[in-house]
């Protein structure tokens, strides 16, 4: 069924911004280039970054010569956005209620965010601010599989806290999308690429998962000194180490009727 309010869990992030910035990775140059040139977006575009956490996505964007408007609700999250991208404009709004004007933007975009939305709500805030014809670009990073033996270990730890967690999987965003009738088909394309980090960066990654930065902070300190434990028992994982993780990039886009 689709999802009518945003989910909670989603204010978990505010309480772990630093390992947030420090763990999460960022995305591959040639998945922004993709999605600027699919979007049609230059240097006299208007960019909506929404969703737009620390700035991942947005310190990119700023990079296209576009005007970058960046839209997060959480004050912790949107306080490191404007810290680290200062040349964005940054709006404390979510995706269900956009303080813009009817048909002011060129692009909107979202990175890792779209699933926590409440869809119909926010596709239709979506169209009332794209100008006609206008582009919503999506990116998601997601880990592919590596074969390595301290993977499988650290999946089987997360795997008995996010059963439930919500993902660009596991959410009906793109039927809402292309059911609301206002925007053309999906298309999509995927990047492969690799993220490097050391244990450190990879728990800090782990911490900021949501369903792991829900935890009480006792049970958190617990799953993460357990997996530390598993980075440490590895040759592949300990002391500082460069880890070389597998990603996928998943792009989507489409356009305003």
């Amino acid at each position: 069924m689709t999802p009518t309010k945003p989910d909670p869990r989603a204010r978990a992030f505010d309480r772990v911004v630093d390992a947030y910035e420090r763990g999460r990775p960022g995305y591959p140059p040639e998945a922004v280039d993709r999605l600027t040139t699919a979007l049609d977006i230059g240097p006299r575009s208007t960019i909506l970054d929404l969703g737009a956490g620390t700035g991942k996505l947005t310190k990119l964007l700023i990079g296209s010569g576009a005007t970058v408007l960046a839209a997060e609700p959480l004050p912790n999250m949107r306080m490191q956005l404007a810290s680290s991208v200062p040349d964005a404009v940054a709006l404390a709004a979510k995706a269900e209620a956009l303080p813009l004007r009817p048909k002011t933007v060129n692009a909107v975009m979202v990175a890792e965010a779209f699933h926590w939305f409440s869809f119909p709500e926010a596709v239709r805030e979506i169209h009332h601010v794209l100008k006609p014809g206008g582009g919503l670009g999506l990116l998601w990073n997601w880990p592919a599989e590596s074969g390595q033996k301290w993977t499988g270990q650290i999946r089987h730890v997360l795997d008995s806290y996010g059963k439930d967690a919500r993902n660009f999987h596991t959410t009906p965003w793109r039927a809402t999308l292309e059911q609301s009738g206002d925007f053309t088909r999906v298309s999509e394309a995927t990047i492969p690429w690799l993220f490097e980090s050391t244990s450190d960066t990879l728990l800090a990654r782990i911490e900021s998962i949501s369903f792991i930065a829900e935890l009480p902070s006792r049970e958190r300190v617990e799953v993460l000194e357990e997996i530390e434990q598993i980075l440490q028992n590895d040759p592949e994982t300990k002391d500082g180490a460069v880890i070389s993780s597998p990603y996928n990039t998943h792009l989507f886009w489409c356009f305003t009727k």
